[in-house]
C-alpha cells in the first residue's frame, strides 16, 4: 500500500516484535499453533493470488505460491522462533530475506553430490 493511503495512526509505525512470554503462549498450546498455521495459511493464499494476478500467471502456476510462501515464511521465523534465540528476531528476518534473495540453489547441498542410491 502505498504510504500516501495508509491511515495517520499507523503510518510510519511497526507492529510490536512478539515478545518471549507471547510465543511460548502458542507454542504451549496446540490451539494456538493451529491457528497460528490457519492464519499463514489464508495469508499464503491471498498473496499467491495477488502475485499470480499482478504477474498474469493462472491461479494455481506454483512461481506466485512459492513466493508467496517463502515471504510469509519470513513472518513465521519472526514469530516462532523460540523463546531462548540469542539472534534477535530482525536478525533472524534479515537471514530469512537474504535467504530468499539469493535463492535455495546452493543452500544445504552436500560438497559430495547428491546420492543416487
Amino acid at each position: 500500500m502505498d504510504e500516501n493511503h495508509v491511515p495517520a495512526r499507523v503510518a510510519g509505525r511497526r507492529p510490536p516484535e512478539p515478545t518471549p512470554k507471547f510465543r511460548r503462549l502458542v507454542s504451549d498450546s496446540a490451539t494456538l499453533r493451529s491457528y497460528q498455521r490457519e492464519v499463514f495459511a489464508r495469508f499464503e493464499r491471498s498473496l499467491a493470488a495477488l502475485l499470480a494476478e499482478e504477474t498474469g500467471q493462472p491461479h494455481d502456476a506454483v512461481e506466485p505460491f512459492i513466493a508467496a510462501a517463502g515471504l510469509v515464511s519470513v513472518f513465521r521465523v519472526n514469530l516462532e522462533g523460540r523463546a531462548s534465540d540469542a539472534e534477535p528476531p530482525r536478525q533472524r528476518v534479515e537471514r530469512a530475506l537474504d535467504l530468499l534473495e539469493r535463492g535455495l540453489g546452493d543452500y544445504a547441498v552436500s560438497p559430495a553430490g547428491p546420492s543416487l542410491d
